[in-house]
């Protein structure tokens, strides 16, 4: 903001002038006192053209009410007007980014677009059987374990079965389930959870689990493509860890 030449300026003309320019880049005439203060985030306009109607607003009653015998130092007017031209700039790139933002958002909905009807693995704890076959899941090991047990129940929390699943290497293992519990008994077809545990010379094996689903549809939000499955749980584009 182009600051008021000195303390003995007269303020008041200038504060009148500039009242429709009080959220111009950030600040605003304090009416009491006539100095520049700053405005809340919520008063500050948006666009550039706004800024430089308010700036040259502000400018010209400077110019009109600046004191004869002290008047702007045009350092200072030209140092503030360039300035404005970078704000100016940052807002012209600020737009520029949205576009290109919204721009690659569409892309990434039409890229996701062919994975509707494929099976895709994402970080997640649940596994669904179905009356078509087994569900399946996944998890990767920080290191090789000697054993890894793999503990399923239901939403609510009981244990309905254990997976005794042994000597596992380090990385990805892709599982299945079958819905059966450990007595034979064939469980509803419907969302389960699971938990790895894992360990090497009795110590604990970091594991990190992963969910795997059928693509049914494919949606748009703010945060960009989001992947429809028969899980609760919505995936987003960037989080597909492998492709079926």
């Amino acid at each position: 903001m182009v600051a008021a030449a000195s303390a003995a300026t007269d303020y008041s003309k200038l504060v009148d002038a500039s009242r429709t320019s009080d959220k111009f880049t950030g600040w605003k005439s304090d009416p009491k006192t006539g100095t520049l203060v700053k405005v809340g985030k919520q008063d500050q306009d948006t666009t550039a053209d706004e800024l430089q109607n308010r700036f040259i607003k502000l400018l010209v009653a400077q110019l009109k009410n600046q004191d004869p015998n002290n008047p702007l130092n045009n350092n200072e007017v030209t140092a503030q007007m360039a300035q404005l031209s970078t704000v100016t700039g940052i807002q012209g790139l600020n737009d520029t980014f949205k576009s290109m933002a919204a721009m690659m958002t569409a892309s990434q909905t039409l890229q996701s677009a062919p994975l509707v009807g494929r099976e895709v693995m994402f970080a997640g704890t649940v596994v669904m059987p179905t009356e078509a076959g087994p569900g399946r899941f996944g998890f990767s090991l920080e290191g090789t374990a000697d054993n890894v047990q793999v503990e399923i129940r239901t939403k609510s929390g009981e244990l309905v079965d254990t997976m005794q699943i042994g000597r596992r290497t380090a990385g990805m293992q892709l599982m299945e389930w079958n819905g059966q519990t450990q007595d034979g008994r064939q469980m509803a077809p419907c969302e389960y959870t699971f938990t790895v545990n894992a360990t090497a010379a009795g110590k604990d094996v970091k594991s990190t689990s992963y969910s795997v689903a059928r693509v049914d549809s494919v949606a748009q939000d703010a945060a960009g493509a989001v992947l429809q499955t028969p899980l609760s749980q919505t995936v987003k584009f960037e989080d597909v860890k492998r492709v079926f």
